[in-house]
């Protein structure tokens, strides 16, 4: 999965997810588009700044383990800084 960052007018965090023809059929760019929906809403609290988040799919997320998507997700949002730790 690849993040974009981007400053929108509005001053909250928004998602899009993109999803190619090269990911696969119709049905499978909806899946992939799902999950990674699925994990953003999962850690929402977690994610820090007011830029708009752009979540570009790859064919690899089709077969990934949801254990390996979540660990791509907190690698990728940490990098670009935008992760902040679970509060306990």
């Amino acid at each position: 999965m690849v993040l974009w960052s981007r400053q929108g007018e509005e001053m909250n965090c928004r998602l899009g997810v993109v999803a190619s023809k090269r990911v696969g059929n119709s049905v499978a760019r909806s899946r992939a588009k799902r999950r990674l929906r699925e994990l953003f809403r999962t850690r929402r609290e977690r994610i820090s700044g007011e830029e708009d988040v752009i979540l570009v799919a790859r064919h690899s997320l089709l077969k990934a383990s949801w254990s390996q998507l979540e660990a791509d997700f907190e690698q990728v949002f940490s990098k670009a800084g935008r992760l902040q730790s679970p509060s306990t």
